[in-house]
């Protein structure tokens, strides 16, 4: 004989007063058991709360990254802020910049226009002006960014590959992986491949106003590198050989989540207790109106 399983659902009908009717005779006659039919009432499903930031930051670092993609991915579309790093490239650990930024990611874009701590650009000992703004936006200029040089005599806007060596001479990072979502992929990667090789060392520092990121509380989790390390300029490539360039190598990065929002808004790289980058993000607004010729040629200017 073929076994029925059979579910009883019982529905309480609420009246707009707030009485229980019941009916006075059920509309099909209830099911009776037999040693052929198993009756199954019907279980409220159990709920489950998603761990908290810090519950993650304490147990799983990993699970924390994700988590805080997850909730940038679902909300941000593009943004303004004032981005604030100091970095040290090639050996040189440069003056803190303080620069303006707009991104959009679809299609992705960046402007960024310098407040202070602008580079000055050299040929030999001939001075080429300071760069005050560049701007990268895919599928345009033949896939290179604008540099803005207002001093400049001849040619105040030129055209710099954004992987050249030229590139990779003023910043750590490429421009075309300079938002905030990439922060955290680059850091989602990384962490990751050192679980991976089974060094994955951190520790949570627990919750404080991060004065660079505007004074906004954040998580601290802070990972300890076995051996120095070295980022690649663009996250596909391949990690550099450390031993390359090892006075740009650092041994910790700790990372700055925001309480409140989960977005990864700073980070710091050190080795031995000296400064190697940092990178805070503040004032931020998300998703702004930006116009039609926001990352065009024509905004860089202030």
């Amino acid at each position: 004989m073929v076994r029925q399983t059979l579910v009883l659902i019982v529905v309480a009908v609420v009246s707009s007063a707030g009485t229980t009717q019941l009916p006075t005779k059920p509309a099909f006659p209830p099911p009776q058991p037999t040693n052929d039919v198993v009756v199954v009432v019907a279980q409220k499903p159990a709920t489950f709360t998603k761990p908290d930031l810090e519950t993650l930051a304490k147990t799983d670092p990993i699970a924390m990254l994700e988590e805080c993609r997850s909730r940038y991915a679902a909300k941000v579309r593009g943004y303004k802020c004032t981005m604030v790093k100091r970095e040290r490239v090639e050996g040189i650990l440069y003056d803190e910049e303080v620069i303006r930024v707009c991104v959009r990611h679809e299609p992705y874009a960046v402007l960024m226009l310098w407040q202070t701590g602008s580079r000055e650009v050299k040929l030999g000992s001939f001075s080429l002006g300071r760069i005050e703004g560049v701007l990268y936006t895919v599928g345009e200029n033949k896939g290179d960014m604008l540099a803005w040089r207002p001093e400049a005599k001849i040619l105040p806007t030129t055209r710099i590959n954004p992987t050249s060596d030229q590139a990779k001479a003023a910043s750590r990072y490429s421009i075309t992986e300079g938002s905030i979502s990439h922060a955290m992929e680059r850091a989602h990667k990384a962490w990751s491949e050192s679980r991976e090789r089974g060094q994955l060392k951190w520790d949570y520092l627990g919750t404080k106003p991060v004065e660079k990121a505007g004074n906004r509380v954040c998580h601290l989790v802070r990972r300890t590198c076995k051996e120095p390390e070295l980022d690649p300029f663009i996250m596909r490539d391949p990690k550099p050989d450390p031993k390359t360039r090892p006075a740009d190598t650092f041994r910790t990065i700790t990372l700055m989540i925001d309480a409140e929002t989960g977005f990864q808004i700073g980070s710091r790289l050190e080795r031995d207790g000296e400064l190697i980058g940092e990178y805070y993000f503040r004032d931020l607004e998300i998703n702004p109106a930006f116009g039609k010729d926001q990352f065009k040629q024509s905004s860089l200017k202030k």
